[in-house]
């Protein structure tokens, strides 16, 4: 069931982007009325993911994003007078189905610096992770938040990047936690970004779920790991 959203508007702005925040090029919108009084208006995002259906009568409308590769999603949205309408909608990877046959993915082999490798460990399912829809939920004010309530993790007091003292994520004292920043160790020793710069996160609670690569660059020390994605972190191309 959609929730009409109210909006001020006779023209309809809007973005699409997927789950980790990232602007979705050529994504197929679909704007209908309702009531059917009119023909659906058919458009596709920019670079920007951005959208734009001008000259929309007022109005209850339902808004269809659809692209290959990620599950649809809709909105509704009521246009009244002219102060201008926005959406945004997200469109959430979806794993390949051969009738039956589920297609598994080998996580050891998804890339291991950049936010793609994060979408496909997630498909492999071994792992816990949280991207940037679920973490925007999250509302993380310390670096605890992004991870608070995963399996393992406890908090401990750290440094935070203005000076004062935090929450940051801990595990029980029999392990130890090892953290990489867009893939790779952070070589500042020091952490200059805060708990809302990061747009994806994905924590192993065990030496033997890690992929061989994180596994290698963490000089195979066996210890829990989180990979926290910085909304600098680089994209395949």
């Amino acid at each position: 069931m959609l929730v009409p959203t109210l909006a001020r508007a006779q023209g309809l702005r809007g973005q699409v982007i997927d789950s980790l925040g990232r602007p979705l090029f050529a994504a197929l919108v679909v704007v209908s009325a309702s009531d059917s009084s009119r023909q659906a208006d058919t458009v596709r995002t920019g670079r920007d993911g951005g959208f734009a259906v001008p000259k929309l009568p007022p109005g209850a409308y339902a808004v269809v994003a659809r692209r290959i590769g990620y599950r649809e999603a809709a909105q509704a949205v009521v246009v009244r007078d002219s102060a201008g309408a926005r959406v945004r909608l997200t469109l959430r990877e979806a794993l390949p189905v051969l009738d039956t046959v589920r297609a598994l993915v080998n996580h050891h082999q998804c890339a291991n610096n950049t936010l793609d490798g994060f979408l496909c460990r997630r498909q492999a399912g071994i792992g816990y992770f949280r991207d940037a829809h679920e973490l925007a939920a999250l509302k993380p004010e310390q670096l605890l938040d992004v991870v608070r309530g995963l399996p393992g993790i406890r908090p401990r007091s750290g440094r935070a990047p203005g000076g004062h003292m935090e929450e940051v994520p801990g595990v029980r004292p029999s392990r130890c936690l090892l953290t990489l920043v867009n893939g790779r160790p952070d070589i500042t020793g020091r952490r200059i970004w805060t708990a809302k710069d990061v747009v994806a996160v994905e924590y192993y609670d065990h030496w033997r779920k890690i992929p061989l690569d994180y596994r290698q660059i963490a000089d195979n020390v066996s210890c829990d790991l989180i990979v926290y994605w910085l909304a600098t972190a680089p994209v395949d191309r």
